[in-house]
């Protein structure tokens, strides 16, 4: 009897070692992605100057060489901001500012991806202060990133007036 109560407890302390084990491990690796693209309401650091240097690219070749992945997580990012989404997750924030959605759109007229038509025309309007069909852009764009957690499911009301606020009075 005492031998199957020892089993027991160290069953349960292995178990617990595992699972302790596991979550921080996990954890490290979402620090990781965080910082990696700066998930803070900053809207600074790489992000931005990854919009930037693609910007530049498109602007200074005839042939703009890019990666589908690398458009639509420029997309994700510029719409994340004026989301709200499933479980409240969203990693990766590029102001929607009118100069970074000017930036977008040309990076978009000379990246003709599937979608891009739809993002031109839902971001022209953003650049007018009036952000429609927020959830779309950023769902599109997430389904061809193969996104699992963070769908949009509303409009960020308070981030979108504050914006205007700052930009389009």
């Amino acid at each position: 009897m005492g031998k199957k109560i020892i089993i027991g407890v160290m069953s349960l302390i292995l178990v617990g070692a595992l699972f302790v084990g596991f979550n921080v491990l996990k954890d490290d690796k979402k620090v990781k992605l965080d910082e990696s693209v700066s998930s803070s309401l900053e809207y600074s650091g790489s992000i931005q100057e990854i919009l930037n240097k693609t910007y530049d690219r498109a602007k200074s070749s005839e042939k703009f060489e890019y990666k589908d992945e690398e458009i639509y997580s420029l997309v994700h990012w510029i719409s994340n901001p004026v989301i709200k989404s499933k479980k409240n997750k969203r990693i990766g924030f590029l102001e929607p500012s009118p100069e970074n959605v000017d930036k977008m759109i040309y990076i978009l007229g000379k990246a003709p991806l599937g979608p891009h038509k739809f993002f031109i025309k839902s971001l022209n309007e953003w650049k007018k202060g009036n952000f429609v069909e927020v959830e779309e852009v950023h769902n599109t764009a997430w389904k061809m990133l193969d996104g699992n957690v963070g769908r949009a499911i509303d409009r960020d009301e308070y981030e979108i007036n504050r914006l205007k606020e700052k930009y389009y009075k």
